[in-house]
């Protein structure tokens, strides 16, 4: 049997501050942490150092300040790909006011001109950047 071990921390299950040291589990980034039972309740965990607390902190700052990155970058490439295409209004013969993003002004040039040269009760077909294909029905 071993002596217990007293140290200025307590046990997170019931406070009692006797344990002893049953061994060292390794653990990536921060190394070996040791693995303590406590006397007074029997339970079993891990007892992190001051340097190991504050690496644990350190790798989930960055962990955090990783994932801001990733968002924010994510963020500036949709806006960059927003900003790479024009907004054009068409106002087409039938009265109708389409609004959509549009590749190049050719391509808006061509589906006004479809949209104008439709029927009533024709369906015109429209894929934009941000939504899947549309179906419309033509109300002049």
């Amino acid at each position: 049997m071993s002596i217990p071990a007293y140290d200025t921390h307590t046990c997170p299950h019931c406070l009692g501050g006797a344990f002893d040291v049953i061994g060292y589990v390794d653990t990536p980034d921060i190394g070996q942490v040791r693995q303590v039972r406590c006397y007074t309740c029997g339970a079993v965990y891990l007892d992190y150092s001051q340097a190991q607390r504050q690496r644990m902190a350190e790798m989930e700052r960055e962990a955090e300040e990783d994932r801001l990155r990733a968002l924010r970058q994510a963020q500036e490439a949709d806006d960059a790909e927003r900003r790479d295409f024009q907004l054009i209004l068409w106002r087409a013969t039938g009265g109708g006011i389409t609004l959509g993003w549009f590749h190049t002004q050719e391509e808006a040039e061509s589906y006004g001109r479809a949209y104008a040269h439709a029927r009533a009760g024709d369906e015109m077909e429209v894929s934009h950047l941000w939504t899947p294909l549309t179906r419309w029905e033509v109300t002049a």
